[in-house]
């Protein structure tokens, strides 16, 4: 039987990471902490997902993985820090993971399906936070064209 020893080692070194900052010798602020810990959940499941046959945990360790790259963009300064992009940013993230689980697990076209629709809830937030449509124009469309989302569910 194989044994996998990637989570344990993880366990590890986020003790002795732990440890290191309650001693004082290592300064991280609670922004660092949770992309790091974000990025550490999301390659243990990457992980596991790849030493399984279903590829299963390959949606979460996506999401982990995007929403910490999405942190670091925030810490850098490359994406704003502001609630009114958050729930487009993650409606974007899960969309994201979901459609990367389909590629690379063959799951079944509900993921699919699930991440295009997270994609179309994520772009009218995202779009207008960016200003490339205003908040009047997308009513507009959404008030003319929702009979089309009925149609595609």
């Amino acid at each position: 039987m194989k044994r996998i020893y990637f989570f344990p080692i993880v366990l590890i070194v986020s003790g002795v990471l732990l440890l290191l900052h309650q001693f004082g010798l290592l300064y991280l602020s609670k922004v660092v902490w949770i992309i790091t810990f974000s990025f550490l959940i999301g390659l243990s499941l990457l992980f596991k997902a790849s030493n399984n046959k279903n590829h299963d945990g390959l949606a979460g360790g996506s999401f982990f993985v995007l929403f910490g790259v999405s942190l670091v963009l925030m810490n850098m300064g490359f994406i704003p820090i502001d609630d009114r992009l958050g729930f487009g940013l993650l409606a974007a993230i899960i969309g994201f993971s979901l459609i990367i689980s389909f590629l690379f697990a063959k799951h079944s076209v509900v993921s699919l399906a699930f991440g295009i629709i997270a994609l179309l809830i994520a772009t009218p937030v995202l779009s207008t936070y960016y200003q490339l449509w205003t908040a009047w124009n997308m009513y507009e469309v959404i008030s003319i064209y929702w009979p089309i989302l009925l149609i595609a569910l």
